[in-house]
């Protein structure tokens, strides 16, 4: 058992995840970002350590509003459950990461090259972090492209489940 396993607490994920959310709706709305939570959770009340999970999903959800690009930009999070996992998709509607780029932008000080201009301030470390958060926490990311936009999918095993 590692460090991180010493702080877990109860929490009701949903409304966890909800006030997370709820901090970037003026963000969201100053970028014209439609920004959603889509609850499906059976259960609400895990064991996680609260702190790394919020700054994984705090992350997640700040490069979401910053680099969506679409039209009507849209971001949904999603939560879910199977038997073993809990899931959190961050979903946005815009344009699908390139395949040359997917597997690099979970690498340390890796950005998507965009010629010289950089137009959204970033050291290519929250991504990496978040892989780093997630492995504390027994979990996983991955990232699922789509012609509807990229998903960012963190699994956290069901096995401290509080409820």
């Amino acid at each position: 058992m590692d460090g991180s396993q010493f702080y877990l607490q109860k929490v009701n994920l949903p409304v966890l995840v909800a006030e997370v959310i709820d901090s970037f709706k003026l963000r969201a709305a100053q970028r014209g970002v439609q920004l959603t939570l889509d609850n499906k959770l059976h259960s609400e009340t895990f064991l996680i350590n609260q702190q790394i999970f919020v700054m994984a999903l705090h992350n997640l959800i700040d490069n979401a509003i910053k680099y969506v690009e679409a039209e009507n930009p849209k971001v949904l999070v999603t939560l879910t459950e199977s038997d073993a996992d809990i899931k959190i998709a961050i979903m946005d509607n815009g344009h699908p990461l390139e395949t040359e780029y997917r597997d690099k932008i979970f690498d340390k000080f890796y950005r998507i090259p965009r010629g010289d201009v950089h137009d959204v301030k970033g050291h290519g470390l929250g991504l990496y972090i978040v892989t780093q958060l997630m492995k504390t926490l027994r979990g996983s990311i991955t990232l699922h492209v789509s012609p509807l936009g990229n998903e960012f999918l963190l699994t956290l095993p069901k096995t401290n489940s509080a409820s």
